[in-house]
């Protein structure tokens, strides 16, 4: 799978919600065929003959509060009410004074939202977690321990905690040594639990009510 160009993909998010917002419409339909002509050929694959978005596109366009359905012959884009993913995080931050950093990307190891300290490259950051989660994911499985919940890492300057966040996301957040623990894991659980809502798939969002 050829890696996404986070620029291009930030720039068709908004291309979209411009368009919705120009036509005061929380639904956009876009035939397969003309795809092209709104997405850079980065973010696009064939399937089936026709021109589809990548599929790690699609987490994060829900990241951004937009849900995306193919058909045979179209794309369906929906607007949804969610809080934004870096409203989240910066409300962690806040509640939080010894959380130093705090990263959502995707399984894949791309960013998705974060808040890091001047320096610290995000992508790097974002493909690490990543593989921190695989490893940890497999390390349980493999000693039989159920399913993965947290991965605790614990440096002489402080702690590093990594969830998964949705079916394909991960959420890693970066404390000082001086953190109450019952708190990190109290606030970092309550916004597992909404990122994990708004960063899986609804499967009924398309149908009309």
């Amino acid at each position: 799978m050829k890696p996404i160009d986070i620029g291009l993909l930030e720039r068709a998010i908004r291309k979209i919600k411009s368009i919705m917002r120009k036509q005061s419409v929380n639904k956009l339909t876009i035939q397969r065929q003309y795809l092209p002509e709104i997405f850079d050929d980065n973010l696009l694959e064939i399937f089936e003959g026709l021109p589809v978005l990548n599929p790690s596109v699609k987490k994060f366009f829900i990241a951004k509060g937009i849900d995306i359905k193919r058909t045979t012959k179209e794309i369906k884009f929906k607007k949804y009410a969610t809080e934004n993913l870096e409203d989240l995080l910066n409300k962690l931050y806040q509640s939080i004074p010894e959380l130093k950093a705090a990263t959502i990307v995707s399984a894949e190891g791309l960013p998705i939202a974060s808040i890091l300290p001047k320096g610290i490259n995000e992508e790097r950051m974002a493909a690490m977690n990543a593989v921190l989660l695989s490893l940890g994911k497999t390390a349980i499985k493999e000693m039989k321990k159920g399913e993965f919940e947290q991965l605790y890492i614990k440096g002489k300057d402080g702690y590093l905690l990594v969830l998964q966040a949705g079916p394909d996301a991960v959420l890693t957040v970066s404390t000082t040594k001086d953190v109450r623990l019952g708190l990190i894991f109290l606030e970092t659980q309550r916004v597992f639990k909404k990122l994990y809502w708004d960063l899986s798939e609804d499967e009924n969002l398309f149908e009309d009510k």
